[in-house]
Parts: C-alpha cells; structure tokens; sequence
C-alpha cells in the first residue's frame, strides 16, 4: 500500500497539514486501506495508471532524444527557459 500507518512530518510542514495527518493516522488501518483502494480503483477507472505510464514513456523518450542531441539525458539550456518562463508576471485575471 502507498500510505503509510505512521505520520513522518518534516517541520516544514504547515500546521493544517500535520493536523490532518494525525487525524488519519488515528483512523483504523483497515478502515484507511479500504479507503485508499477504493479511491485508486476509481482513479484507474478514470484511466490514471494509463495517463501516468503513457506520460513516463514519452519522459523517457525525450531523456533520449535529449542523449542524441546533446550527449546529456537533459538539455543543457532547459534551466534557462524555465527559470525565464518562471519569472515572467502572470496576467491579471480577466473581470467578470
């Protein structure tokens, strides 16, 4: 199972979020892996495991493509573009 039974909080954590980590980790194991599977088959229906691999081969084509390039699994001046694209000012939100 992906959760675990122990909360394992770093204190950089916010305060809502270690409140509702300890509410769950009070909650019966049982009760939390029902839930769990419940939600990752309803997930799988929605075709998520079939989004995740597809997404994960085209990452590995484009490590590839970059190696043939490049002669590096990343491109060089990738950094660049999103650290530019990061610090343009988003657009004001369109008035409704």
């Amino acid at each position: 199972m992906a959760w675990s039974t122990r909360s394992y909080l770093p204190p950089s954590w916010s305060r809502p979020r270690s409140e509702l980590a300890a509410r769950i980790a009070r909650r019966p194991r049982f009760g939390i892996r029902l839930a769990e599977r419940a939600l990752n088959q309803g997930l799988d229906l929605q075709g998520q495991r079939a989004s995740v691999e597809a997404a994960f081969g085209l990452h590995h084509l484009a490590h590839t493509h970059n190696r043939v390039l490049h002669d590096r699994i990343v491109d060089p001046g990738g950094a660049a573009v999103i650290r530019a694209s990061a610090a343009r000012p988003t657009p004001p939100a369109a008035e409704t």
